[in-house]
């Protein structure tokens, strides 16, 4: 996520296609890269192996990798800090964390009302006993009020005390004497289709919706599995399977990775190794590496297929334009934290229209004073390792090895594989790789190759 209304607020230097980007190198935030990868497809099962686990972060991860480098780039990726069970981390995004872990809470709920056959009436009650944790699905009622019945499930309350529903157009539609499906009388069985209309779940587990008349109305499978992938995502985090995975792929490839320090972030990590000029710039779909330092931002726009790219310089100069003085780097942190970021919330009543007009009589938060201070940051330079420093990209027998894995491990068809890989080492000349000193398991920290 990262700045908040970041691309409403601040124009790009230019949109390039990902192949325009030759000759440089690059720090990659591995995460969001890792999680577009997982979210490409419609479904999280479109490609899985033969036990049904997913490989499609594999396919998008080789293609970002092979593309990079084709077009003569140098990679560095750089994957999150690896939390241990009970370890404090980065403590400053703890809403954010919190957030983003009820947003997952309340998926896992909606799949476990579209596919109730698949969890145990254990598991079940389990959900339902949770619901008083769930305050915030006003966003998923659209902001009208809920209470609760006398068994605890989550319902509307309509004037007369009755247990209500909202339609699409504000008006309340009642359950009827029989328990059909014609109303939200459990947030649990409930859910809005892609035109807003309400869905709920029938007492045969069909799913149902309100038609005009207010007449149930049976939704077919293939709008039923299009909400449960659409939860499926929601509900996704990247696990420690897929890291595993992408990590022996870079190993295999020869390619550079880093693993965060304790408390700091991949996107931190990464604009780090692009100030200390190690790195030309940050690839990322998140906006924040500009805040933490990094001059130049490629930042991926999935829904376009499109590259923006951002540099601080040019960011700086449409702060000037706004506050009509020659902004700092100081000022445009102080922007980002007004806008909200993963740090902190927005400073009310500031949108992007109103905050230059404003902006020398706003005054910040704790919480934003502390995220400044996250932003400003730096980890020791002897604690950012980067492994395969030394080694040439996409040698025979790591390139061997890899396809084994991948037809044996994870059923990819070996032809296709190797075809693919054959076709790419004749395209590109071998990329020499400036030496630095050795270390017995090749591996240098900064203090070494600075």
């Amino acid at each position: 996520m990262g700045i908040k209304k970041f691309s409403e607020m601040f124009v790009p230097d230019e949109i390039i296609k990902p192949s325009s980007i030759m000759n440089k190198n690059i720090a990659i935030d591995a995460m969001t890269e890792l999680y577009r990868a997982s979210l490409g497809g419609k479904s999280l099962d479109v490609l899985t192996t033969s036990d049904g686990k997913p490989t499609m972060h594999i396919n998008v991860l080789l293609s970002v990798i092979m593309n990079f480098y084709k077009n003569k780039n140098d990679q560095i990726w750089v994957f999150d800090y690896c939390k241990k069970e009970n370890e404090e981390h980065n403590t400053i995004k703890n809403v954010e964390l919190r957030k983003r872990k009820t947003r997952k809470e309340l998926a896992i709920k909606k799949l476990e009302s579209l596919m109730p056959n698949e969890i145990s009436d254990e598991e079940e009650d389990l959900v339902i006993n949770d619901l008083n944790d769930l305050n915030n699905l006003k966003n998923i009622t659209n902001g009208n009020a809920v209470s609760t019945d006398t068994n605890e499930n989550a319902v509307s309350i309509d004037t007369n005390g009755n247990a209500v529903s909202i339609d699409t157009n504000g008006n309340a539609v009642s359950t009827d004497t029989n328990g059909n499906a014609v109303s939200t009388d459990d947030l649990l069985e409930t859910e809005t289709d892609t035109n807003d209309n309400a869905v709920s779940i029938d007492t045969n587990d069909n799913a149902v919706s309100i038609d005009t008349n207010d007449n149930a109305v049976s939704i077919d499978t293939k709008d039923k599995q299009s909400e449960i992938n659409k939860y499926t995502k929601r509900a996704f985090t990247v696990s420690e399977d897929i890291i595993k995975d992408a990590k022996y792929i870079l190993n295999c490839l020869n390619i550079k990775y880093v693993d965060a320090p304790i408390t700091f972030e991949g996107e931190s990590i990464a604009s780090y190794l692009v100030e200390q000029k190690i790195s030309d710039a940050v690839y990322s779909g998140d906006s924040d590496p500009i805040a933490y330092g990094a001059h130049t931002l490629y930042r991926y726009i999935a829904k376009n297929k499109v590259i923006h790219k951002y540099t601080i310089s040019n960011i700086l100069s449409q702060i000037s334009m706004g506050i009509q003085r020659e902004a700092t780097f100081s000022d445009f942190l102080k922007v980002a934290v007004v806008l909200g970021t993963d740090s902190c919330e927005k400073t009310a009543g500031i949108g992007t229209k109103t905050l230059y007009k404003k902006f020398n009589n706003i005054e910040l938060t704790d919480e934003q004073t502390k995220a400044i201070v996250d932003f400003n940051k730096r980890p020791k330079k002897e604690d950012v390792v980067i492994h395969n420093i030394n080694k040439i990209p996409f040698q025979e027998d790591g390139i061997n090895n890899l396809i084994d894995w991948l037809a044996t491990v994870k059923n990819f068809n070996r032809d296709r594989v190797t075809k693919m890989f054959q076709k790419l080492t004749n395209e590109v000349k071998p990329v020499k790789v400036a030496k630095v000193k050795k270390t017995k398991q090749s591996v240098v920290n900064l203090n070494i190759i600075k």
